[in-house]
């Protein structure tokens, strides 16, 4: 990487890191993508954490030419992490052995996709993942809430523990993310008519 592009790079990690962390984590969770004992948070953290690595020590290249978003540039560095160690003989070793019946499942999946509707299915998940972001509108709360589901939290109570609020608050801020999340879907489908 040259001097140019590191530079760059450099800069623009800090400001995609977290949304490059969230599609990271959804697609951990979809595929069952487990790191020794890792929970899918650590997984998804240590997956970015190599991605950028990669790049840096010159084993992945960006152009930012070829792929300008450095978000997608990532989110494509770790798929093609996660590919590898699905296909090699070592990733026993990688999943716990409740998981293996459904490593099974995931790959006969992955056999009957075709490249296209993993695209498709990968951008919807970006723009969801994407709109979700942009609902926040970089408010504590709702910020706090979204990252709280990522680590896990599946239930309003779970939530509110984790945020130390009442489980009222929780639901006051789902609705309140779900409002302007529909707002701005709406918003999207007409500019696109």
């Amino acid at each position: 990487m040259d001097t140019k592009v590191r530079a760059k790079f450099m800069a623009e990690v800090p400001r995609v890191h977290a949304q490059v962390l969230a599609r990271v984590l959804i697609l951990v969770r979809g595929t069952g993508f487990r790191i020794r004992s890792m929970t899918p948070n650590e997984a998804a953290r240590d997956l970015v954490q190599e991605a950028v690595m990669r790049a840096l020590d010159g084993r992945r290249n960006w152009n930012p030419e070829q792929v300008p978003d450095l978000d997608v540039y990532l989110c494509e560095t770790v798929r093609s992490i996660m590919n590898a160690e699905f296909r090699s003989s070592a990733m026993n070793t990688y999943l716990y052995e409740e998981d293996s019946v459904e490593l099974d499942k995931v790959q006969a999946l992955a056999e009957k996709t075709t490249p296209e509707d993993e695209h498709l299915h990968r951008e919807q998940i970006r723009r969801r993942v994407d709109l979700i972001l942009r609902a926040t509108q970089n408010e504590k709360s709702l910020l706090a809430l979204v990252e709280a589901i990522m680590d896990g939290c599946d239930k309003p109570t779970k939530v509110a523990d984790q945020l130390g609020i009442p489980v009222e608050e929780v639901y006051n801020a789902t609705r309140k993310l779900a409002r302007r999340a529909l707002v701005l879907e709406q918003q999207i489908e007409e500019q696109q008519q």
